[in-house]
């Protein structure tokens, strides 16, 4: 019983965080109304939750939660609670690892190569699309072969970051959409935005994974497929989009 209500808990919560970015990109009108202490001072360090609204669901269309849902149930199969709950904690640790870096040091990484960030988007653009190709032709993840003792242990804690965490939910496709946020960022609340959307989508990976035996056991084979597949269609516009971008920055006396 225990174990059920632990289960029911865990779905609640991946569905409330997600409800909850929602919610907050609704309330944006009505909190962009509010006066705050101390003049205008502040209101550069407030989240701009249309920017807000706009990245989180792009962030969350190319990292897809839920595609790395059969990979950890696979990889966590007859482990324990306490196994599973620490294997959430690292892939999640990983995931913000990955893109902090990219926003605080992408964009020196790209001055350093003399990358441009209209070539940097049309390659971005390019690694999307083929992200969302692939996920348009994902069929359901087969089980793995599972090793014994500590080897098996060592193997489950490797995959958490490699690939799972890396590259599978933080990817290129999503260290390019940060780094090319913060090239494009003029504002200090441009960067409390993406602070926030990053610690945002971290917070729904780790309930997701969380709640990923719950979450396959709803969805099933065929429902895994279908939003995997519905999610790779949004992500394949998305990739024209920037690659429309980068050209037009490469290339603005012809576009």
């Amino acid at each position: 019983m225990r174990t059920k209500a632990r289960t029911r808990t865990f779905a609640i919560t991946s569905l409330a965080t997600l409800a909850a970015g929602t919610a907050l990109a609704v309330s944006a009108p009505i909190v962009g109304e509010l006066s705050l202490p101390g003049g205008d001072y502040w209101r550069q360090f407030v989240i701009d939750w249309d920017m807000f609204a706009v990245l989180f669901a792009s962030l969350f269309a190319i990292m897809n939660p839920i595609i790395g849902v059969p990979m950890f149930v696979s990889m966590t199969e007859g482990r324990s609670v306490a196994v599973r709950h620490k294997l959430a904690v690292v892939t999640s640790g990983a995931v913000f690892a990955v893109l902090a870096i990219a926003a605080i040091s992408g964009t020196q990484i790209l001055a350093l190569f003399a990358i441009g960030i209209p070539s940097f988007r049309i390659a971005g653009g390019i690694i999307v699309l083929l992200m969302g190709l692939t996920m348009l032709q994902a069929s359901a993840a087969a089980p793995r072969s599972r090793e014994s003792g500590d080897a098996e242990t060592a193997n489950a804690d490797s995959q958490a970051i490699c690939p799972l965490a890396i590259p599978l939910l933080a990817g290129p496709g999503a260290i390019a959409t940060v780094i090319l946020t913060c090239e494009g960022a003029t504002r200090p609340c441009d960067y409390v935005t993406l602070a926030a959307v990053i610690i945002g989508m971290v917070a729904l990976i780790y309930a997701t994974l969380r709640a990923a035996v719950p979450i396959a056991k709803f969805l099933g084979s065929t429902g895994l497929m279908v939003v995997t597949r519905l999610i790779g269609m949004i992500l394949a516009a998305i990739a024209i989009d920037m690659a429309v971008a980068g050209l037009k920055g490469a290339f603005p006396e012809i576009l």
